[in-house]
């Protein structure tokens, strides 16, 4: 910037409302920087003496005692200025004021008036010396605000809507200046220590006690971030950090900020009852926040006995995925540890905020990185959907470089999360790639802009026709920014649609598959994501496990599938010992479990009727711990003979396993044939079960038949095609399948693999 004022070597900036708070302080600053400020207020004895005190200090100052909210006055001061200062390289737009009322209490005149500023002093400012700017190709805006501008609370109607027209200017000054040169930039405060609501009395009153959490900020801290923003112009800026937090939380969940605000604030009914209602709403939060979690409930699931499968995902390979699939400058660090003994499932992490946006607010950069965690506790409706409960006081984050993170960590309310849910259906939605709710609403806007056009060019009264205009400019930003908020939540719908991608999940609507009631999610899971060849079946529970049973021993997020199938403990005893496994070479990241009863179609039992002829009868199958249970009769001759045998299902290598009949020696009987008969009978229900997942070999080893079966694995886990087929063992009625990855001790079993 190197604008000049005649004779002088200082650039020149003009800062409304500069007769005191934000404005003069930030005068004041500007000038220790060494620029030239010209100041504008009404008050010229006030701005007199901030003038006075300046020049005192060195530095350059010249007072346009100015009314902001008459256009032709500001026209008039910013030509005085350009003549006696020079161009105008900075605009600050501080001039602000309006009482907190509702509606009814607050007339005509006092909302034309609370609109002057700090909207149309806003407005008449920028109109004047962007001309300039725009001449000379460089200049910046910068619109002093209030939260009320994005996070608003009741019993401010006024004062409210002139701060959303301040906001919509900068919104669509961000849009109409693109490539020029000269930008806008929108500082946001909490409550600061100025003589504001003392000149406005009754307006502190209203304030909503969750705007108690942000901290008082003093002018002078407003201004260190307002010179911070003229060094390095930002489009947004939100201060103290706090307050920052609310804005980030409002983005994605509105409605639950607004919930806050309503019962935190005034109310129509009687001042003290409104104010009581809310601090007690206020204190529960609170206190409900620091309770002990409630003890745990189990909810039944219909059809539990019914459990004909378990898909169980384990802790490393979650974390495998997190690492490669879920990345960002925000949250470098993503963890989930299950805890068996709990039932719990933690999320913990890292979440980084920008060091330059610390630094442009003056705090601390050691405050930039906090380590969280999100407790959750699985369940299953009896609808078959899961539910996710995040048991209060479980979820909370502190600074990474705290020494006593009990002492100083914040938890977060999470018994507001259905009414934040509830409110940002139409934001789910574009999540998911509809914005079909913003097309309503952008059409619903042009036809009542459309209707306040004729309602301007047929209305006589002309105190009206200035109301109708106003109405139609806030109306026309308002539908500026839609433009705006579909780009931001198109952009975040790409991001988790990367997120959830690993997942196998394709074509997901938030809002269909969401739900939420007080602290917990409920989620409508496709199971065909993860096992497609698990047909008619539906979510039948979640549970977190210690498995020591499939490898060494981890934590598990257990799966189960249930289903309307009769589902019999067997009665067939284990014939002997197990048969002696080796130690497993792998660690499995996902063991599927299926229940016997899934193989046994009945157009698996027709073609075994039909495989064994009139030889054949009664043919059973069962799993057991020793191995898999074959049993049936062999009519010779007029005389049925009762068998039974084992059969051995094993690990050949990488996706390849073996089924071998165990010999057993009955007099009269072809144990070739039955052995066929067996074998087949095994193929038949595999391919079945597993349509277009395996390959299969008849092998004959001198006198022994072996059925070899190699897997698909991109086919038999699709959200996870970069696993193998490790490991399959038979349990008392269920057959296993492992999936994972050869450690690095199984070189041998790669070797064999690629034979």
């Amino acid at each position: 910037m190197d604008s000049k004022g005649p004779g002088t070597d200082r650039k020149w900036a003009i800062v409304s409302g500069a007769s005191s708070g934000i404005g003069a302080a930030t005068a004041k600053k500007l000038a220790k920087e060494g620029w030239g400020v010209a100041l504008l207020a009404r008050g010229a004895e006030a701005l007199a003496k901030v003038e006075a005190e300046i020049r005192g200090a060195g530095g350059e100052a010249r007072a346009y005692p100015t009314d902001a909210g008459d256009g032709a006055a500001v026209d008039a001061a910013v030509k005085r200025i350009a003549s006696e200062c020079g161009p105008v390289e900075l605009l600050v737009n501080g001039a602000g004021a309006g009482e907190w009322r509702f509606i009814e209490e607050t007339s005509p005149a006092d909302a034309r008036r609370m609109m002057d500023a700090p909207y149309f002093a806003a407005f008449h400012l920028t109109h004047s010396v962007m001309p300039e700017m725009l001449r000379r190709g460089r200049g910046l805006i910068v619109n002093v605000n209030s939260p009320v501008s994005s996070m608003g609370w009741p019993g401010a109607t006024g004062y409210m809507a002139a701060r959303w027209a301040l906001r919509g200017l900068h919104e669509a000054l961000t849009l109409d200046l693109a490539g020029t040169g000269v930008r806008s930039s929108h500082v946001v405060f909490g409550k600061v220590t100025s003589k504001y609501f003392a000149n406005n009395p009754g307006s502190e009153e209203r304030l909503p006690a969750i705007a108690k959490w942000v901290p008082l900020t003093s002018p002078e801290k407003c201004a260190e971030v307002i010179v911070s923003v003229v060094r390095r112009p930002r489009r947004e800026v939100f201060y103290p950090f706090m307050l920052k937090v609310f804005a980030a939380v409002n983005a994605v969940a509105p409605g639950m900020v607004r919930a806050l605000s309503v019962r935190t604030g005034e109310r129509h009914s009687p001042k003290t009852l409104g104010r009581t209602a809310g601090a007690l709403f206020a204190l529960a939060l609170l206190s409900s926040s620091c309770a002990a979690a409630p003890a745990a409930t189990t909810t039944a699931v219909p059809g539990a006995r019914n459990r004909v499968a378990s898909i169980l995902v384990a802790e490393d390979f979650l974390n495998e995925q997190f690492a490669a699939h879920v990345k960002s400058e925000v949250v470098p660090e993503l963890r989930v540890a299950f805890d068996p003994d709990q039932g719990r499932i933690y999320f913990r992490g890292i979440i980084d905020v920008p060091v330059e946006e610390l630094r442009a607010i003056s705090l601390d950069s050691k405050m930039s990185r906090f380590r969280f965690q999100l407790g959750v506790k699985p369940d299953v409706t009896p609808q078959g959907h899961l539910r996710l409960e995040f048991p209060l006081n479980e979820t909370y984050f502190y600074p990474a470089d705290s020494k006593s993170p009990k002492r100083d960590r914040v938890i977060i309310p999470v018994q507001m999360l259905s009414v934040a849910l509830a409110s940002a259906r139409g934001y789910l939605a574009a999540l998911s790639g509809d914005f079909s709710g913003f097309d309503k609403r952008e059409k619903k806007m042009k036809a009542e802009l459309k209707a306040l056009d004729h309602s301007i060019d047929t209305e006589k009264e002309k105190d009206t026709v200035e109301s109708l205009k106003i109405e139609r400019e806030a109306l026309k930003l308002k539908l500026a920014s839609i433009p705006i908020e579909r780009k931001q939540l198109e952009n975040m719908g790409k991001g988790i649609s990367r997120i959830l991608g690993f997942s196998g999940e394709k074509d997901l609507n938030l809002n269909d598959e969401l739900g939420a009631a007080k602290n917990a999610v409920v989620l409508k899971v496709k199971l065909s994501q993860l096992a497609p060849y698990l047909k008619g079946v539906e979510l039948g529970g979640v549970r977190v496990l210690n498995n020591k049973k499939d490898g060494p021993a981890q934590s598990v997020l257990a799966i189960d599938v249930a289903s309307d199938i009769a589902v019999e403990a067997s009665k067939t005893p284990n014939r002997g010992p197990r048969k002696p496994r080796e130690p497993s070479k792998f660690m499995p990241a996902i063991t599927l479990r299926l229940n016997q009863r899934l193989f046994e179609t009945e157009a698996v039992k027709n073609a075994e009727a039909n495989a064994g002829g009139s030889k054949i009868k009664n043919l059973k199958f069962d799993f057991r711990d020793d191995g898999l249970h074959v049993s049936g009769g062999y009519k010779v001759l007029l005389v049925t003979v009762p068998f039974d045998t084992t059969i051995d299902i094993s690990a050949l290598d990488l996706d390849r396993f073996e089924v071998r009949v165990r010999a057993l020696g009955v007099a009269g009987i072809d144990f070739d044939y039955l052995k066929k008969v067996a074998l087949g009978s095994i193929r038949k229900r595999l391919d079945e079960r597993f349509p277009g997942v395996c390959e299969f070999e008849d092998a004959q080893e001198g006198v022994e038949r072996v059925l070899r079966v190699k897997v698909d694995p991109a086919k038999l886990i699709p959200a996870a095609p970069n696993l193998h087929l490790v490991d399959v063992d038979v349990r008392d009625r269920f057959f296993l399948l492992k999936i994972g990855k050869p450690l690095p001790t199984t070189a041998s079993l790669t070797k064999g693999a690629a034979k």
